[in-house]
């Protein structure tokens, strides 16, 4: 699965580069539409944990030597979704107006994500259900698992899920897209090996 999505990726920036913007824009409103796709079902269907649970516990199930530690680890794959912005600056050199435009996206990326993101991490720690089993899931992903929980039906959760796929998918696209952006101006400045083959 991995391989076949980086080849998916690799050949569309190969092949259709010039219709990037047309896929982000298509990202855009899969974005928009998927996130209240989710996060009305979860809302109006889930069973819901008690704020005092959600906000006032803390469990170490992985046994870290401190809570602090556990926090750190666990707050590794969140952050991803805040590191998004910075890639924005390798494809500076083909955003007309760059001084103004960019700096203005990397903004408001950062802080509708980070708001809508953050809308979601407390939706899904009231949606969770009992932790254990959150531990271990049924359908190998807690995600999943909340899904079919909140939908009690498995085309909704399979549709929800498959949301979180396309954007995983799409999200592939734009980094790699940005990783060849860099690679090609490492390589037009004669900084990698076969620099005249990969600057064109």
């Amino acid at each position: 699965m991995i391989i076949a999505v980086a080849a998916v990726a690799i050949l569309f920036n190969t092949f259709f580069a010039k219709k990037l913007p047309l896929i982000e824009g298509i990202i855009l409103i899969i974005h928009v539409f998927g996130f209240f796709g989710i996060l009305i079902p979860l809302w109006a269907l889930s069973p819901r944990q008690p704020a005092q649970a959600v906000f006032t516990e803390f469990t170490n199930a992985y046994a870290w030597p401190s809570q602090g530690v556990a926090c750190l680890v666990g707050i590794i794959g969140p952050m991803y979704a805040l590191i998004g912005p910075g890639s924005a600056v390798h494809l500076a050199e083909e955003i007309k107006d760059a001084s103004r435009v960019l700096p203005l996206g990397m903004m408001w990326t950062l802080i509708l994500n980070g708001f809508t993101g953050f809308v979601m991490v407390i939706t899904f720690a009231f949606c969770i259900g009992d932790l254990e089993s959150a531990i271990s899931p049924h359908y190998s992903y807690a995600y999943i698992d909340v899904f079919y929980t909140a939908t009690n039906n498995k085309a909704g959760a399979t549709v929800m899920s498959s949301l979180i796929t396309l954007m995983c998918l799409c999200s592939i696209i734009s980094n790699v897209a940005t990783a060849s952006r860099q690679m090609f101006a490492f390589a037009r400045d004669r900084g990698m090996p076969c620099s005249d083959f990969l600057c064109r």
